[in-house]
């Protein structure tokens, strides 16, 4: 099995050394498909193209692996992941925000049909309350593959549409009651407060982030962002989408008050 080396596209030269300083993130990294760990009694984390296989040495570092969009080829699905790697790049340095992408994308193919296998059969996407495995790893088929780090576990989820925006404070809840000690639960409180007034000005700023708007919340109240190729236009053209309008930057900007202002509830009944 072959030994991949992962380079910086010039794209990244602008930011190349402003993102070493500040991303800890090494120009040049190698991967081999041993490092996966295949082996494992959990299954992968999937969505509707990628999965997230464990490293084997190092628990807190996955390799995303996607297969090729049926509507773009293999090039024009690596170059929309390399302009929503470079997204993401641009608003940790511009911004400060946290996501965990660790690397920009690559294209490497499956080696043998029994690592596809073995993915394949660690699939678990559930959509609808039902689970789906179907394969799309076969040997010798292109996959881009992307090195990122493991989120924080437990954590929270919260976005701006359907389900997501939904099951919010839910999830918040969940989070607080089940992994944070009452002692420690006014700093969360005051974190994640700063943390969503931040996150409202960036969109202000960021209106692209609107789109799908989704983000991770750990024990400490941190924020993490997810998904960077939901600013980009799905047809190939490697475009950002339009601007969205005011209304729906409005509408994800008022959910993230209502959440700062439950938080402050939370707090304020804490202090009682």
């Amino acid at each position: 099995m072959g030994l991949v080396l992962i380079k910086f596209y010039d794209s990244y030269i602008p930011h190349k050394k402003q993102l070493a300083q500040s991303t800890n993130i090494s120009l040049n990294r190698t991967f081999n498909w041993d490092d996966l760990d295949l082996n494992q009694t959990k299954k992968a984390i999937c969505g509707q193209s990628k999965c997230l296989f464990i490293d084997k040495l190092d628990p807190n570092i996955g390799y995303l692996i996607k297969t090729v969009n049926k509507i773009l080829n293999t090039t024009a699905s690596l170059t929309q992941q390399h302009k929503a790697f470079d997204q993401a790049q641009r608003l940790k340095v511009e911004y400060k925000i946290r996501h965990f992408l660790d690397g920009p994308p690559f294209i490497d193919k499956v080696p043998t049909s029994k690592i596809g296998d073995r993915m394949n059969s660690m699939i678990n996407i559930v959509v609808a309350e039902r689970t789906r495995n179907q394969p799309r790893y076969f040997e010798n088929t292109n996959v881009i593959v992307q090195r990122n780090r493991m989120g924080p576990i437990p954590h929270a989820l919260i976005g701006c549409q359907n389900v997501k925006k939904q099951q919010s404070i839910q999830s918040i809840e969940k989070l607080i009651n089940n992994s944070i000690k009452p002692s420690d639960r006014m700093r969360f409180y005051e974190h994640f407060h700063d943390e969503l007034n931040s996150t409202t000005k960036i969109l202000q700023k960021e209106p692209l982030l609107v789109f799908d708007f989704q983000v991770m919340i750990d024990t400490n109240g941190r924020v993490y962002h997810l998904d960077f190729e939901r600013m980009l236009r799905q047809d190939g053209t490697e475009r950002l989408i339009k601007t969205p309008n005011s209304t729906r930057r409005d509408e994800c900007q008022d959910h993230l008050k209502t959440l700062s202002e439950y938080i402050m509830r939370k707090k304020y009944i804490l202090r009682l």
